[in-house]
């Protein structure tokens, strides 16, 4: 059972303060979850900017789950905890057994029946949204 109820997603395009600037002040306050969700980062870039964070986070990172967005190898390759899944990623089944004995698995899903495939397929947890109407996923 996960014990965190606030789930911090970063996206630079849709913030108006980075997580640099932020993370410790979330921490301290109870943050205990954070995806890195950059999609339009290189997987270089991708992974200097979560060992950022972790750095940000200094001693606190210890006390927070720590998720790439979609990259599986970069989450295990930083020492991350998980991996978070988006619709259109690679399905969890597919991940190599390895991977997923090491590392926790999210899943972003839209519906009841998305909700039931991941939680099938062994996910550990699931984002379900949006709830509230938005912009950026008016599809939804």
């Amino acid at each position: 059972m996960f014990l965190f109820k606030f789930y911090l997603i970063t996206d630079h395009a849709h913030s108006r303060h980075t997580p640099p600037q932020v993370l410790p002040a979330l921490a301290e306050a109870g943050l205990r979850a954070l995806q890195v969700r950059e999609k339009e980062r290189s997987p270089v870039s991708l992974s200097d900017y979560a060992q950022e964070l972790a750095t940000v986070l200094g001693p606190r990172r210890e006390e927070l789950w720590m998720f790439l967005n979609d990259r599986a190898d970069l989450a295990l390759s930083l020492g991350l905890d998980g991996v978070h899944l988006r619709n259109d990623s690679l399905p969890l089944e597919r991940h190599a057994p390895p991977l997923r004995h090491a590392l926790l698995y999210g899943v972003s899903t839209h519906s009841l029946a998305g909700v039931r495939a991941a939680e099938a397929a062994g996910a550990d947890f699931v984002t379900f949204g949006p709830v509230y109407d938005t912009p950026s996923k008016a599809g939804y």
